[in-house]
């Protein structure tokens, strides 16, 4: 008999969202018939049929507005007064505010019942919505994806032009530092367990066993981000005084034989993490990145007994890192890097761009892609010059990581490109614009927001806080 009823309440409240979506739809389209009966030839243009749909628009959203506002003025579930966190005694109703609250249709009045008592205040429809800074979560979330995709007045302008929400350049900046950080903080937490173990030399629980013939890879790289002096104060640059941050970038992929003798990516396999922090080791034992990598690898389902490759660009804290956590990994340094200095040298000893400096430069090239080290070697070290002893020096420091021939048998990556792309389109595409300058408290969120979207957990960090609010 309960089941019944249960389903027979469904049915009833179902019967009448479709009666009002109905009513909606029959209102909506006098409305929209009234609009084009008034547009005629010779007025102004927002009022030229071919505008008929943002007129149409901009009326639902102001009655959805007003629909959402009566629809929570006639709620009272709030005002059932809450337990005490404190004594356990039912709270006294304090006050009813109905305070402005930026919504995904626009800003709108809620009311809101305010309980109190031992000293503590508690407005639990603010709670049950997960508002946030004034804000609803759509509203939030939609702010931080403007704001982390371009700069924050252009993400305002966007807004306002695109879903009629005008937050303003300062909340959309306040909106998507908050949800940045708020999404590591709850990513680091739910992850801890697992880096503890990390970190203690244990195994991490691996969710996800590797397939016959399925490698992990693992590309990091480092990219300079501008910043205001206060950041880099006392900090050396290539040139003098530093005037960038490095923000250290990271991606994971998994590769599959395609069944031709190759190999390729995994479908949806890829994920992203970067931040501007050192990848020295500090007070806890192990340095920031290796922390971040770590969890990353547990949120994957995997541990660094799983990493089959680890590419990089021959850098020293990058080696320490990989030979520290992936000892069981192929180290390889990219053979684009390799490449880079061999071009160096080519032009050095025979002018940019000339014939002698590109045929002697990709000679170059062909020998160590080829595994021919030694040979490679022996031409730098004949030609002499500085750049020629510089590339002659990082390739013999790096020969043991640069056996590409053997890479390349096997099917494994030699390049570093897909770490390449994500710098750029993780960091370049947003906080290398034209005139910015960041702190690193403004940066990392807007970081964390972008990997969130790039790797496809962003939604699930959303899904998570409304069962929480729940």
């Amino acid at each position: 008999m309960a089941i019944g009823t249960v389903a027979d309440e469904r049915m009833e409240r179902k019967r009448e969202l479709d009666e009002a979506k109905e009513e909606l739809a029959t209102a909506m389209g006098r409305y929209a018939a009234a609009e084009l009966a008034a547009s005629a030839a010779g007025e102004a243009p927002e009022s030229h049929p071919a505008l008929l749909d943002l007129r149409v628009r901009r009326a639902a959203l102001s009655a959805a507005r007003l629909g959402l506002e009566a629809a929570y003025r006639a709620d009272r579930s709030d005002g059932v007064a809450p337990s005490c966190p404190k004594c356990g005694e039912r709270m006294r109703l304090s006050d009813r505010e109905r305070p402005l609250v930026e919504t995904a249709l626009g800003p709108v009045r809620l009311p809101m019942a305010r309980h109190a008592c031992c000293g503590k205040t508690v407005r639990q429809r603010e709670a049950a919505l997960d508002i946030a800074g004034s804000m609803t979560p759509a509203a939030r979330r939609m702010a931080s994806l403007a704001g982390s995709s371009c700069c924050y007045a252009e993400a305002d302008r966007l807004l306002v032009e695109l879903a009629g929400l005008n937050f303003g350049a300062k909340r959309i900046e306040r909106t998507t530092r908050a949800v940045g950080a708020d999404a590591e903080a709850r990513r680091e937490a739910a992850l801890s367990g697992a880096l503890s173990v990390a970190s203690g030399g244990g195994k991490v629980p691996t969710r996800k066993p590797l397939k016959e013939g399925e490698i992990l890879c693992l590309a990091v790289d480092g990219t300079g981000v501008p910043a205001r002096p206060s950041e880099t104060a006392g900090r050396s640059g290539k040139d003098g005084a530093a005037r960038t941050r490095e923000a250290k970038v990271g991606a994971l992929w998994l590769l599959e034989p395609d069944g031709e003798g190759g190999r390729r990516t995994v479908d949806g396999s890829v994920r992203y993490f970067a931040a501007i922090e050192s990848a020295e080791d500090d007070a806890g034992g192990d340095s920031p990145v290796a922390r971040r990598l770590l969890r990353e690898l547990a949120a994957a389902g995997y541990g660094p007994e799983d990493v089959g490759v680890c590419i990089g660009d021959g850098a020293e804290w990058l080696r320490r890192l990989f030979e520290e956590w992936f000892p069981n990994a192929v180290p390889i340094v990219d053979c684009f890097h390799a490449a880079e200095y061999a071009w160096a040298a080519a032009n050095a000893r025979y002018g940019p761009g000339t014939d002698l400096a590109k045929r002697w430069a990709t000679r170059l090239c062909r020998w160590l892609k080829t595994g021919d080290i030694d040979r490679t070697l022996a031409a730098l070290r004949r030609a002499g010059g500085e750049e020629s002893a510089r590339a002659a020096r990082y390739i013999a420091e790096r020969r043991g990581r640069m056996r590409y021939d053997e890479y390349l048998a096997r099917g494994l990556p030699i390049g570093s490109g897909r770490v390449e792309a994500a710098c750029k389109t993780v960091v370049g595409r947003r906080l290398k614009c034209t005139g910015m300058r960041w702190t690193v408290a403004g940066a990392n969120p807007v970081i964390w927001v972008r990997c969130a979207r790039l790797s496809g957990w962003f939604d699930d960090y959303w899904e998570e806080r409304l069962r929480l609010a729940a």
